[in-house]
């Protein structure tokens, strides 16, 4: 399905300018995800852990405070609504998020 999508998906990066992606692994110390853009009109976090818990949140992310992304969810922002920078932490071990931004 992905192939029939590509056309679709390179119209859409074109048309909204400047995009970027990344990976970051996220432990139990709270960890930058995605720097603050004031610029950005869209955001996407997704968890790709199959087992580990993510929370996500500002600089004084906890695992009490965050934002909770179950394993393999995604969490969106859209229309600018907020520009400021993520950080993730786990409860335990490790846990690989990916990003894309624009």
């Amino acid at each position: 399905m992905t192939k029939y999508l590509q056309p679709y998906i390179e119209a859409l990066l074109t048309s909204v300018g400047v995009f970027s992606t990344g990976q970051v692994t996220v432990d139990v110390t709270a960890d930058l995800i995605v720097a603050a853009n004031t610029a950005r009109k869209f955001l996407e976090i997704t968890n790709t852990s199959i087992a580990r818990e993510v929370y996500i949140g500002n600089s004084n992310v906890t695992a009490a405070t965050g934002h909770y992304l179950p394993p393999g969810a995604s969490f969106v922002i859209d229309l600018s609504i907020c520009t400021a920078a993520f950080y993730g932490i786990t409860s335990a071990g490790s846990a690989v998020l990916t990003y894309i931004e624009w």
